[in-house]
Order: C-alpha cells, then structure tokens, then sequence
C-alpha cells in the first residue's frame, strides 16, 4: 500500500477550510452559551443568537466541498462583517481586536482559497488539461 501524499494546492485548502471552520464554530458556540442563562432552558432561549453564525459555518464546511464558490461566499461574509464592524466600534478601544476576531478571518481565508482555485486553474491551463 503506498502512503497518500498531499500536494501543496490540497495542503492550502486543507488549511484554509479548517481555518475558516474553527473559526465559525468558535462564534457559533460563543453566540449560543454567551447570553444563556444556567440550564439548558436558558441556552434554548438563546440559540437564536447563534443562526448567523450557523449559517457562517455551513459556508465554511461547503468550502472543503466546492473551495472556489465558498471563497467567494467567505470573502462576502468578511466583507459584510467588516462593514458592520467599522461603524459599530469606530470609536471604542476594541477595534483592531473586534476586526482581527470578526471580519479578518473569513476575509482571508476567503481570499486564500479563491487564489488557490485560482492558481490551480492557471496552472491547468498551462499544461493543457
């Protein structure tokens, strides 16, 4: 049996999607239990909190399926996020932090999978596949 080998194109992927996982499942259990009451009536009250960031995730677990449609999808998030962010805190000290935890990540790993795609498919034409 010979040992599976991953490229560096799937290693990038395989980065950039889990990336983009942790980081939706991070904001979505923190949007579930962060304004939850003690039990488990208090967390069902507060789910509603964490559907965006439901949402967020299935974009990011579609990525590891279809990388270029979910880069896209991710950078229009980061975009969205960035957007909401600027105005929200402009004036308050979080800022860069409210930035760097919110709207950079999925920008990024937005961006990073649709060069990746990108590279892929150039690199495609060039061989003549």
């Amino acid at each position: 049996m010979r040992p599976v080998r991953i490229a560096g194109r799937n290693r990038a992927l395989l980065a950039l999607c889990g990336a983009a996982s942790a980081w939706a499942l991070f904001w979505l259990w923190f949007g579930a239990v962060s304004g939850a009451e003690a039990g488990w009536l208090g967390l069902w009250r507060n789910l509603p909190n964490a559907l965006p960031w439901l949402l967020a995730l299935l974009v990011a677990l579609a990525a590891w399926r279809w990388p270029r449609a979910g880069g896209w999808a991710l950078t229009l998030i980061g975009l969205l996020l960035l957007g909401w962010v600027l105005p929200e805190f402009w004036a308050s000290q979080p800022l860069p932090l409210m930035i760097g935890l919110l709207a950079l990540p999925p920008l990024l790993c937005g961006l990073g999978l649709l060069l990746v795609t990108w590279k892929a498919a150039v690199s495609r034409e060039g061989s003549g596949e």
